[in-house]
């Protein structure tokens, strides 16, 4: 009956005046949480069996909810924090409004029937991973117009899949292990979700490295495997609990909770690592910065005007250069106008000195057939290149890569770690 609705909702949309839009989302929420009170009480249950229960800890979990939902949003608009928003559209105030002051109500009905009532009743005769799976896969199923889908072709069926259907399945799969985690009280989950639904339904985050929908989805991954990892370390379940849901015989002395503690310990210490090597990184660039007094030390080259000497990806450090005129065959970078991209990496071919004594100098690309069109005055130029490290800035240029690479480095140390074996042989318990 839930997705019944939800799919009669979107197949109206193209029907609807703004003005009936915004009745019709105003009335969705509350057609699902008819739904989900009809069913409760035909099983002779209660609100608070779904989740709705109220005690000393709802405050807190409110409060980690929101917490986790703003982790959420900053790792997935963290290209566009970093480079700028290609397509951040500002919503207007009546839609700004709406948006936040029914998010609770839309999560409140979602969540209600998709963890509160179908995550906690098939956890009662199946195992956890299972009703899990189901919950988010029956969530992400209501998130989907499948009205849409012989519109949009067969590319454009394809990208909605995943920034929809696929995005919603994680966000499913954060929410329900939240829910778990919580105890079965759904305030924690309900608070993360509005975050996390007034974000995706007001702001788009695109980065200016590109319009390529992937970057977005898999931001959206690894903001939800980020909001897991806090829920690993912040919230280990019960002995019980754990026993009745996940199906393992718990004793005084299995190993079990113990490797699940040496895992929570060795996390903490990985992610405590990175934290000061990041920060090491950043005070070695810093210091860099104010011995050299260039604003851009470190550039990447995202174009091949200056192969073979210069490669695409490559990555260049800049120096002063305290010799004037600057001689002729010295690779510079300037700042201009003159092209798409700024600053420009090219070798000096000609230089000339202005009536009012300063210096000008044509610059040229080695790859291009022709000197660069502006004339580059000595104000301009940021400094000279003194190394070339290649492909390191690939990094920089395409940021999922080296996230990546840093996500996969970070899981293998823990795929690949070696297996304690118990004295007189055997694998661990």
């Amino acid at each position: 009956m839930a997705l019944g609705v939800s799919q009669l909702y979107y197949a109206e949309l193209s029907w609807l005046s703004t003005y009936s839009d915004y009745v019709a989302y105003l009335l969705l929420p509350l057609a699902l949480l008819g739904v989900l009170y009809f069913f409760i009480r035909l099983n002779g249950a209660r609100m608070s069996d779904a989740g709705f229960q109220s005690s000393v800890v709802t405050t807190r979990l409110l409060a980690v909810g929101v917490g986790l939902g703003g982790l959420y949003v900053a790792v997935q608009l963290e290209p566009g924090i970093l480079f700028g928003f290609s397509t951040l559209s500002f919503p207007t105030s009546r839609i700004f409004a709406l948006v936040l002051l029914s998010a609770p109500l839309v999560v409140a009905a979602q969540e209600g029937i998709f963890r509160g009532f179908f995550l906690r009743t098939l956890s009662a005769t199946h195992d956890l991973p299972s009703a899990t799976y189901l919950s988010a896969g029956l969530f992400a199923l209501s998130a989907t117009s499948f009205s849409l889908l012989p519109v949009l072709g067969l590319s454009g069926s394809a990208q909605y899949v995943f920034t929809t259907t696929l995005e919603a399945f994680a966000v499913g799969l954060v929410a329900s292990i939240f829910f778990y985690k919580s105890n079965w009280m759904l305030w924690g989950v309900v608070g993360f979700r509005a975050v996390q639904l007034v974000q995706s339904e007001l702001f788009e985050g695109i980065a200016k490295t590109g319009t390529n929908w992937t970057v977005s989805f898999v931001f959206v991954l690894l903001a939800c495997t980020s909001v897991l990892v806090i829920l690993m370390l912040l919230g280990p379940e019960p002995r019980g609990r754990s026993r009745r849901y996940l199906g393992d015989p718990i004793g005084p002395r299995t190993g079990r909770f113990r490797e699940r503690g040496r895992l929570r310990h060795e996390i903490v210490v990985s992610l405590v690592t990175v934290g000061l090597l990041a920060g090491a990184l950043g005070g070695a660039f810093a210091a860099y910065d104010a011995s050299t007094n260039i604003r851009t030390p470190f550039l990447a080259i995202p174009t091949g005007s200056m192969v073979p000497t210069i490669e695409p990806g490559d990555l260049v450090v800049l120096t002063p250069d305290t010799v004037t005129p600057i001689p002729v065959g010295t690779i510079i970078a300037y700042s201009t106008t003159c092209f798409a991209v700024s600053p420009v990496v090219h070798r000096v071919i000609a230089e000339r000195r202005t009536s009012e004594g300063s210096w000008v100098y044509t610059t040229k690309g080695d790859h291009n057939p022709s000197p660069d069109s502006c004339p580059v005055p000595a104000s301009s130029v940021l400094g000279k290149v003194s190394v070339v490290i290649p492909k390191l800035g690939i990094l920089i240029l395409q940021p999922v890569v080296a996230v990546v690479i840093v996500v996969g480095v970070f899981a293998a140390s823990f795929v690949l770690r070696p297996v304690r074996r118990r004295p007189g042989g055997g694998a661990p318990r």
